[in-house]
This record gives structure tokens, C-alpha cells and sequence, in this order.
């Protein structure tokens, strides 16, 4: 009895030893003009496959990081991704670390392609219709 007492004490201990080798990365991710809260960001910890999305009040929280510097990036459509530097062990903190993103203004050119189907008097019809992003600019300007 005493040494499966121990045996679960040095188990539990052993655990808590483990955990507290890792960091987490948390805060928070705003649009750099307004302040607003950005959600859906993409908070990734550069050279692992750790990450966050930001959640609806731009939050993210990224745990289990071990020991060490690294880099975070902020990535969002429409915005210029943004690094950080920082070491999780350093960083536990609510909203220790802060991404302001700017709006990026070059975006690149997008297509909307699109399929449709029917049938016309018997005959299969198909028809794909292709919008580059200037027929788009130019249809919405009208």
C-alpha cells in the first residue's frame, strides 16, 4: 500500500515538473487604425506547428510552448502580417503580447471562378464564368 502511495506521489510529481517546463503564449490582436479587436487571425509560432486563432474579441492563447525564444506571427487577409519576438516563459501574462495590424493596401489579384449547370431544351448546358479582380472593381464602381 505504501508503494503505490509513493508511486502515485512521484507520479503526480513527476507531471507537475513536466508541465511547468512549458510556457503559453497569450494577448491579443487589434486593427492598428481603430483599435478594434480582430477575430480570426492567425497567431502561428514560426519553425513549430503550434498556433491560435484569435477568438470574436481578437484574444488567442497558445499553451504547452516549451522553453525558449521564438517568433510569432499575426496573419489576417488584407493585413500585413506582423512579428513578434518572444519566450514563453516570459510571457504568461493576460495581453502580454499585443499585435497591431496595419491594412495592407497591395493585395494581389483574385479570380472568381464559378460553374453553372442546366438544362436547355434537351441539352446538357454548362457555362463557367472567370471575374478578374478589375472586372470586379469595374462592375462595382457602376
Amino acid at each position: 500500500m505504501k508503494r503505490r502511495c509513493f508511486c502515485l506521489i512521484g507520479l503526480v510529481g513527476f507531471t507537475i515538473l513536466a508541465r511547468a517546463q512549458t510556457g503559453t503564449f497569450q494577448g491579443r490582436v487589434v486593427e492598428a487604425a481603430t483599435g478594434d479587436p480582430l477575430p480570426g487571425v492567425s497567431v502561428a509560432v514560426l519553425g513549430t506547428k503550434q498556433g491560435a486563432i484569435t477568438d470574436v474579441d481578437g484574444h488567442f492563447f497558445i499553451a504547452d510552448v516549451p522553453p525558449g525564444r521564438y517568433t510569432l506571427q499575426a496573419s489576417f487577409l488584407g493585413f500585413e502580417a506582423q512579428d513578434k519576438s518572444a519566450d514563453p516563459a516570459r510571457t504568461d501574462m493576460t495581453g502580454s503580447l499585443l499585435f497591431r495590424l496595419v491594412e495592407d493596401d497591395d493585395l494581389p489579384s483574385i479570380a472568381v471562378i464559378y460553374d453553372t449547370y442546366c438544362v436547355f431544351n434537351g441539352f446538357d448546358v454548362y457555362r463557367s464564368v472567370i471575374w478578374a479582380s478589375e472586372a470586379i472593381e469595374n462592375s462595382a464602381a457602376r
